[in-house]
């Protein structure tokens, strides 16, 4: 047994809903539409309820001289939060938050402030240090961890899958999309579906598939340490 392909999703989902399969996914119909639209909605909303470690991934932020702003790669959405460090230097930098970040520096990190940065803060999406590397720290590196904005399946790429591990792309992905479509066709077993991802607490079943899902796979809060350097 493999994960599915988005074919064989869309597929899934087709047939939960009484639906013929197909063979590709070109010249799709309004309802074979809605099967792998909502697919992808799945994957968006499953991985926007927490910071799932299938979508972690490693980010390098290369310094160069007297800049201290740096932009997250295009596909960044969370911060792995205490997972700077700088490799050259082997020293941790310490994330602190926007406002104490202000608080800090209320004119913005002086020119003066040079070396290897040893706070960051992310403010309005920007990776901001304290400090100006000079031509000593240029290139140099600073790794860290982050969770990415999902890769969706695309019309185009009919043997692509998804970051959803197997078993659950199966369990959790195409239930999910099941009820989302049969929710827009007004199908009585739509709730049945619900259930299925969320639980059911009249039947004294409260944990559906997506809280098995984040039970095994979702990344374990650490509160940030605060510190300050002047």
């Amino acid at each position: 047994m493999a994960k599915l392909t988005c074919l064989q999703a869309v597929n899934e989902v087709l047939k939960r809903i009484g639906e013929p399969t197909i063979a590709a996914l070109t010249s799709l119909t309004t309802i074979q539409l809605q099967a792998f639209d909502n697919l992808n909605r799945a994957l968006e909303e499953i991985a926007q309820d927490g910071d799932l470690r299938p979508l972690e991934a490693i980010g390098t932020v290369t310094l160069l001289t007297g800049t201290s702003t740096y932009t997250p790669p295009n596909d960044y959405r969370a911060l792995a939060i205490e997972s700077f460090k700088q490799s050259d230097s082997n020293r941790n930098v310490n994330i602190i938050t926007a406002d104490e970040f202000d608080i800090m520096f209320p004119k913005g990190v002086p020119s003066d402030r040079t070396g290897y940065p040893s706070v960051m803060a992310e403010i309005a999406g920007v990776f901001t240090f304290d400090r100006k590397p000079t031509a000593n720290e240029n290139s140099k590196t600073v790794d860290y961890r982050y969770f990415k904005i999902p890769t969706l399946y695309a019309t185009a790429t009919a043997t692509g899958t998804s970051y959803i591990p197997e078993g659950y792309d199966r369990t959790l992905l195409c239930d999910y999309a099941t009820w989302l479509t049969m929710r827009y066709m007004g199908h009585p077993e739509a709730m049945d579906y619900y259930y299925s991802i969320f639980g059911d607490p009249s039947n004294k079943k409260p944990e559906g598939s997506l809280a098995k899902f984040k039970s095994q796979f979702r990344q374990p809060f650490l509160k940030a340490r605060v510190g300050y350097t002047f």
